[in-house]
């Protein structure tokens, strides 16, 4: 088993303009500034999970009031040079976003294949795999572009069905569907998504996904609302108990597990945070 952890955009993304300590640099919109992000996550020997855009902040005041973002696709094809320059050599994913169209997943695939990266994480929802009225055929377009290309579709455990009347429509039962329907679609599992909705536990999570789970969004959870800091917290720093992530562990060595484990926390030095998560499961495997 090789737990790759890796550090999400998205913890950059969200968070970079409230960080004082660290990196001098702050987002600048442009390739360079996710050049020297990528650098130091590379430096410190983790891997990134790029998400569809990179954003440019503008400061108004030293309060931040008034910040604004304007974002910048990386899906964009004239990117992929350089983007295939500054990801060489580094464990890269991607997470999917925008349109629900063929002919935006094909062109975020085209990216993944294109930059050297082998997995591109979706929700139930981005493929129509939701409801009680799934679309096979528009998710097995998808699929099939992503088998040509090489690259792996992993369905993430969200927020869809998880208000439903009809437990067989909760996210759980939803995510088995799809895995039945297609032979090559595997699971990106997140633990703080397992927390906040409740409908299942992690390990009902991991008995029954376990064979599919091939990438993972790693979080704690404080609490249930969206609210800043009670959700996307360190390992172990939340609710989800320390049993759940040595029985979360023992499945991925049961397994074999070889993907990413990617952190998506709410940090405001993302790197010195991957390092605290890196050291807390070395405690909960040894």
């Amino acid at each position: 088993m090789q737990l790759n952890l890796s550090i999400s955009l998205w913890n950059y993304i969200h968070y970079f303009p409230l960080r004082k300590g660290g990196t001098s640099f702050f987002l600048d919109g442009g390739l360079d500034s996710l050049a020297r992000v990528i650098d130091e996550i590379a430096a410190a020997g983790y891997g990134v999970e790029l998400w569809p855009h990179w954003s440019s902040w503008e400061w108004t005041s030293p309060e931040r009031e008034g910040l604004e973002s304007q974002p910048f696709d990386l899906y964009a094809e004239e990117h992929r040079p350089h983007l295939a320059q500054i990801l060489s050599g580094v464990r890269s994913s991607w997470h999917t976003g925008g349109e629900k169209s063929i002919e935006n997943y094909r062109r975020q695939i085209d990216t993944a294949a294109q930059v050297g990266s082998r997995v591109l994480v979706m929700h139930a929802a981005n493929l129509s795999l939701d409801g009680p009225a799934p679309d096979f055929d528009f998710a097995a377009q998808v699929l099939d572009y992503a088998r040509q290309h090489e690259v792996k579709i992993a369905l993430e455990n969200a927020s869809e069905g998880e208000q439903d009347k009809d437990p067989a429509l909760w996210n759980l039962p939803i995510l088995e569907r799809a895995i039945a329907r297609f032979d090559d679609l595997v699971i990106c599992l997140d633990t703080t998504h397992v927390q906040k909705f409740k409908r299942f536990t992690l390990v009902e999570y991991v008995d029954r996904l376990k064979d599919r789970i091939a990438h993972l969004h790693i979080s704690d959870a404080l609490g249930d609302d969206v609210g800043i800091g009670r959700l996307h917290t360190v390992p172990g720093t939340g609710k989800i108990p320390a049993a759940d992530w040595r029985y979360l562990l023992a499945a991925l060595e049961e397994i074999d597990f070889q993907g990413d484990a990617v952190l998506e926390i709410k940090p405001l030095t993302p790197v010195r945070i991957a390092q605290e998560a890196d050291q807390f499961f070395a405690r909960v495997a040894g």
